[in-house]
């Protein structure tokens, strides 16, 4: 486990960087990537390497971790329309290769049929959740519906009378295997006790997080000094 310290605007310069570099490497990569409004940003700087350097993304795929159930499509609250307006649909990616959850069953098949992500891109969000997966939750296996908590609701979706309550997510477990390589965001200092917890082995009791942290190639990218 690697743990870098930076300004926000350099981590996102560098995870972006890091997706270009890939794809110059492995055309056809299979990129799996939490889509998280607060990533805007970041998605616009892969749209701005890409549009700067001679690449393409027409034989890679696009998988994102998590959707919500009975979204208004119209909406950008939809997380599959969040990545698809800021990011695919300005890069030359095929939409047939641009991948989130619809159903458990079928993306656990199209899961299934992947042999693993080139990378992979995990956010801790404002809930101290990753993709709906509550890091004192039990660890799941593959993609799953879970109930969104009161919390999450408020965060999302705040005023809005028309929300979702449910999601799909991928389990954890599938992550952890099927990733060569794991970044994980944790950006800002409300998410502090949270990396004291991985920093300090002795205090994590979060199974979630002991198990991720096993992982072979994982780096955690925070602005927490």
């Amino acid at each position: 486990m690697k743990i870098i310290r930076s300004e926000t605007n350099q981590i996102l310069d560098i995870i972006s960087t890091k997706v270009i570099n890939i794809i110059k490497e492995k055309e056809d990569a299979n990129l799996l990537i939490t889509s998280e409004k607060e990533l805007i940003s970041l998605y616009q700087q892969i749209v701005n390497k890409y549009q700067n350097q001679i690449i393409s993304f027409v034989q890679s795929k696009v998988f994102i971790l998590s959707e919500y159930i009975n979204s208004i499509q119209e909406k950008v609250d939809s997380l599959n329309k969040i990545i698809d307006n800021n990011l695919i649909k300005k890069i030359d990616i095929k939409q047939e290769n641009f991948h989130f959850p619809k159903d458990v069953y079928s993306y656990n098949q199209i899961i299934n049929n992947i042999a693993f992500f080139d990378f992979t891109l995990l956010y801790l969000d404002d809930d101290f959740k990753i993709s709906f997966n509550h890091l004192d939750g039990k660890l799941i296996n593959q993609t799953k519906i879970i109930g969104l908590s009161d919390r999450s609701i408020r965060n999302r979706f705040q005023e809005e009378k028309d929300h979702p309550h449910l999601a799909i997510t991928m389990g954890i477990k599938d992550i952890f295997y099927k990733s060569k390589e794991i970044n994980l965001l944790i950006l800002g200092n409300n998410k502090k006790q949270i990396l004291n917890k991985i920093e300090n082995k002795k205090k994590n009791d979060s199974l979630f997080l002991k198990f991720l942290l096993n992982h072979q190639n994982i780096t955690i990218f925070t602005d927490i000094r």
